[in-house]
């Protein structure tokens, strides 16, 4: 065998073709993965996050997750649970009513579920950065005891 015979050998061994199947799986594989972290680094149109407290029970339990999407203000309804910002911390409660404030805006009233009185203050559109779509039981516990939480 030639010198030549073996470079061509060991150049086909390296490019050898692989089965369809095999890049079908291996694509895949990496699509769900880059799905997967979207979906949790919040990329994409909806995304998760876990309750770290019991004001949304019994509907929603400490260790829960709930998905949530981009919701436009103008959309929102009483009954609604909703996430907003209040002195940097976020909050997940449910709208019961809708008022306007004193410079014409609308505004939401908010209360969590096992809260006996609505929280203070009035809700600003721009202060909402999603609606609850579902809820998915016990799917939160990961990732509060990641973050310390638990």
């Amino acid at each position: 065998m030639s010198a030549a015979d073996i470079s061509e050998k060991k150049r086909t061994v390296c490019f050898r073709k692989l089965p369809l199947s095999s890049v079908v799986c291996w694509g895949s594989v990496v699509l769900f993965f880059l799905l997967f972290v979207a979906f949790f680094r919040g990329w994409l149109p909806v995304f998760p996050v876990a309750i770290a407290t019991g004001s949304m029970e019994p509907s929603i339990q400490i260790g829960d997750a709930v998905i949530l999407c981009q919701a436009d203000p103008v959309d929102l309804q009483t009954g609604d649970i909703i996430r907003y910002e209040k002195n940097g911390k976020s909050v997940i409660h449910r709208i019961v009513d809708i008022r306007e404030t004193k410079n014409g805006k609308t505004g939401f009233i908010t209360k969590g579920d096992s809260n006996t009185s609505p929280d203070t203050g009035i809700v600003l559109p721009e202060a909402v950065t999603g609606k609850v779509i579902c809820t998915l039981p016990k799917f939160g516990y990961v990732s509060l005891w990641l973050n310390g939480q638990l």
